[in-house]
């Protein structure tokens, strides 16, 4: 997809020019780099916490709940 917004080709150049993209690329890497995919390094499954997101307990789903308040 990065790849194809940042192109030359006119249905790309026309998206940059109507929207703002904000790319996330991943918000469990701790978990992802021992294996546990849906899982933080603390063994929260991230995909069930994002109602109820703690700042200490789910801390990047907690941190971009605060970016889209702020945006």
């Amino acid at each position: 997809m990065m790849d194809f917004i940042l192109s030359e080709h006119e249905i790309a150049r026309s998206l940059r020019k109507k929207f703002i993209f904000r790319i996330i690329p991943m918000l469990n890497p701790d978990g992802v780099r021992y294996g546990n995919y849906r899982c933080c390094i603390l063994g929260n499954d991230l995909n069930r916490r994002w109602r109820n997101a703690s700042e200490f307990l789910h801390s990047p789903i907690y941190a971009m709940k605060e970016l889209v308040k702020r945006l």
